[in-house]
């Protein structure tokens, strides 16, 4: 008896197949770099992600908002700008904003940060919402803010 194992071949054309029309597919994000400046009362953060839209068609990021998270500590609920990524291709927008500084915080070691959120994924005529999703996250060390 000869036995054919299919799994890997149907994991192969899974895999490699187009969407099907009609399905949209979520954006990935990359950070491509962080910088974090110690104001002394606040942090100021300022990323610059890569944002890939795996479409063949435009998409945008509508009404997003969530939560800064530094050191696993919720910091500062927050807005972002709407996006639109072209069908196929990347967008490398920068966001700034000021968070509190976490209780715990060192300026000589390495810090996570995060912003979990949700938005409005907007593809021509049809929209999906995206709720509870981890749109970035990285690491800092800070920069001392000179006066």
């Amino acid at each position: 008896m000869i036995r054919l194992h299919f799994w890997p071949l149907l994991a192969l054309l899974t895999c490699c197949t187009p969407s099907p029309p009609g399905l949209t597919r979520i954006p990935d994000f990359q950070v491509l770099q962080s910088q974090v400046t110690d104001l002394h009362h606040a942090l100021e953060v300022q990323v610059t992600v890569q944002v890939h839209n795996p479409n063949p068609f435009p998409i945008t990021l509508k009404n997003v908002s969530g939560q800064w998270i530094v050191d696993g500590i919720n910091s500062l609920q927050g807005t972002l700008p709407d996006l639109q990524v072209p069908a196929s291709s990347e967008s490398t927008p920068t966001f700034k904003t000021q968070v509190p500084k976490p209780s715990n915080f060192n300026p000589s070691r390495t810090h996570t940060f995060r912003f979990d959120g949700l938005y409005l994924l907007v593809s021509g005529t049809q929209q999906a919402a995206i709720q509870e999703y981890t749109l970035f996250q990285g690491t800092f060390k800070t920069i001392e803010h000179q006066h």
